[in-house]
């Protein structure tokens, strides 16, 4: 953009839609260079007025001006889903921003957001009173706010440099606007904050309840675990026209519901949690570690410690914390660790930034799950070199060409669980061991797929109804940690026959049924093990008498939603077979059976293939013999 020139959005993503079939989407923003300039207003790099809609590998900058919002990414007419992933993103106002003005839709809010591996940054030159200031005094406000959203997993980013100006400092907001009466459904709910560094900031957390000017719903269901919370100062990042900011690690006001922060690690200046206005159930906070400083847990017109807690948190879970320094006139739940210093936490290398337990630390595994209290610094970091590759194959032929919605497939890699663990039953978990699939189809639809067994080198998973055809990216989580990605195609059909040895290939795990002249059906085998050569061979099908049918049942995947009955064709030892069914087994998830009827032309054939082509797409080859 050219020097000392203003404008409104670098970007915009808008139809000034009034309902959702107006809306754009299926939009992707990719490997773009998007900018102001260092003198002239920008109000926005890229409006997300707009469905389906990806902002990837990009670099957005230089979003400020003075005297009004600035957002390098915003939306509030759009419904999402939205995927912002790998992005380097600048500005002065707010640096992202769900929500802040009425929608025209009636009931939206922006839904299903995958925001992961951003670093979020506003430059010091902008910061009054710092040494590279540059002069101009961009209205700054927050790093991230969510006023109308929900589904949203923020993982894996960087929040950093943030200070008391427009607003009083804090990095994180997740503050409900009812926009003057205009979107009364209007929330921040179902948040999962996970994984992230949040720095150099004059706050951390600011969550409302309702909006205490119009009427909106609470904040509500938002975790905030496994984070790394460092230098929230108020002294620093305080400002000229400010002064000092708080320096609060949270600040919950108005009643908002059901939050947890769980195994985040705290430096900041002022006190951990404030609480105002109306009480907020569901309050969890366990296995963090942070300084009391001053007076710790506090709320407006109670004391700090218990009777905060009491009044404000009611039927709180507040255990397995480390808070150090705490003043013998303030109280806590006995479930806590109370160390006078930070030096007595046991961290590997406090000055130098590593803030892992050391061996020695008394604060080893002894969190409420077991592991070490505090933020898992090695699962933060874990993104670095980007999580390990999942390979997804299916179950019954363990060929990775394509999958289809309700097959069984089966993701290989490393780290992938930390337990071996069958599913118990049915249903199926979608969490099995604390691993979890997720797979995001090409419309950006995200579906926790059901589990049928985890270990550390293989899960196998059901693909969901209703995946979109085309190319899915498979993530797998262990805790909260994602351990593996990789990516499937998806196929409407994907013809997958079970092999007895599970290698895909040979002898099918499969059964003849005798059908007698008198309609007396018996199951016959058509493998069987062999204990001297260790492994698998065939049973040969005896055809019998000529009045007798032989029916063969193949166990398969991947072919349930063909076109037809017609379009399922097999042959066996070249010969056509007729297909008698083809379609869910109906017994167990995901398996589908196919029933062939044998041509007596096979009798004494030996060994011979069967072949099974759905839709065109053939099955993998295997075999049988016939006496």
């Amino acid at each position: 953009m050219a020097a000392g020139k203003d404008i409104y959005n670098l970007v915009s993503f808008d139809a000034s839609q009034t309902s959702l079939d107006q809306m754009p989407h299926d939009l992707i923003i990719d490997r773009c260079y998007i900018h102001g300039n260092d003198t002239g207003n920008v109000s926005r790099g890229v409006l997300l007025n707009c469905a389906r809609t990806a902002v990837i590998d990009s670099y957005i900058s230089n979003c400020h001006a003075e005297g009004f919002d600035t957002q390098t990414i915003c939306g509030w007419n759009g419904s999402g889903p939205f995927k912002i992933v790998n992005n380097y993103l600048e500005g002065a106002g707010e640096n992202v921003m769900f929500g802040g003005a009425q929608p025209s839709i009636q009931n939206l809010i922006a839904s299903d957001v995958e925001f992961r591996l951003n670093h979020l940054y506003k430059p010091l030159s902008w910061k009054q009173g710092h040494p590279t200031y540059s002069g101009r005094h961009w209205t700054v406000k927050n790093l991230f706010e969510l006023k109308n959203a929900q589904r949203a997993l923020i993982d894996h980013n960087v929040f950093e440099n943030n200070w008391a100006d427009a607003q009083n400092g804090f990095a994180i907001l997740f503050t409900p606007r009812g926009e003057d009466g205009a979107a009364p459904w209007a929330t921040a709910q179902d948040v999962t904050f996970t994984n992230n560094i949040v720095r150099h900031s004059g706050g951390g957390f600011n969550i409302a309840g309702p909006d205490d000017t119009s009427p909106s719903q609470p904040s509500q269901r938002i975790l905030i675990k496994n984070n790394l919370i460092d230098d929230i100062d108020g002294d620093k990042w305080g400002s000229v026209d400010f002064g000092p900011a708080d320096g609060r690690f949270a600040q919950l006001v108005g009643g908002p519901v059901d939050i947890t922060f769980d195994h985040n690690t705290i430096f900041h200046s002022g006190v951990i949690i404030v609480a105002d206005g109306a009480p907020s159930p569901g309050f969890i906070f366990r296995n963090n570690i942070a300084r009391n400083n001053l007076y710790g847990v506090l709320g407006s017109n109670r004391s700090p410690g218990l009777d905060s807690l009491e009044f404000y948190f009611p039927g709180y879970d507040f255990k397995k914390n480390v808070i150090v320094g705490v003043p013998s006139g303030i109280r806590y739940p006995a479930d806590n660790f109370l160390p006078l210093l930070l030096d007595l936490v046991g961290f590997v290398d406090m000055a130098g930034g590593d803030y892992r337990l050391a061996p020695i630390s008394p604060y080893k595994n002894a969190g409420t799950d077991g592991k070490d209290i505090g933020c898992d610094i090695d699962a933060l970091n874990a993104p670095i070199n980007g999580p390990a590759t999942v390979i997804s194959v299916s179950a019954a032929s363990f060929s990775g060409a394509a999958l289809a919605p309700e097959s069984i497939a089966v993701a290989f890699g490393v780290n992938l669980a930390t337990t071996t663990l069958p599913a118990p039953g049915l249903p199926l978990p979608t969490t099995l061991g604390g691993t979890t699939v997720t797979v995001r189809d090409r419309a950006g639809n995200e579906r926790l797929s059901p589990l049928f067994y985890v270990s550390p080198t293989q899960v196998n998973y059901l693909i969901p109804l209703d995946t979109a055809t085309g190319t899915a990216t498979v993530t797998v989580t262990s805790g909260n940690t994602i351990v593996g990605a990789g990516f499937a195609q998806i196929a409407s059909v994907a013809p997958g026959i079970f092999t007895a040895d599970a290698s895909g290939g040979g002898l099918p795990a499969a059964a003849a049924v005798r059908v007698r002249g008198d309609g007396a059906q018996i199951y016959e085998p058509v493998i069987r093990f062999d204990a001297g050569q260790n492994k698998y061979v065939a049973a040969p099908i005896d055809f019998g008498p000529s009045e007798d049918q032989i029916v063969l049942v193949l166990f398969a995947t991947g072919l349930r939603y063909r076109s037809s009955g017609a379009a399922v064709s097999a042959t066996i030892g070249d010969v056509s077979a007729q297909v008698l069914y083809a379609g869910a087994q109906g017994d167990f998830s995901g398996l589908d059976q196919v029933n062939l009827l044998m041509p007596r032309t096979l009798i004494g054939r030996g060994n011979i293939d069967v072949v099974l082509t759905v839709d065109g797409q053939p099955a993998n080859k295997v075999f049988v013999n016939v006496r």
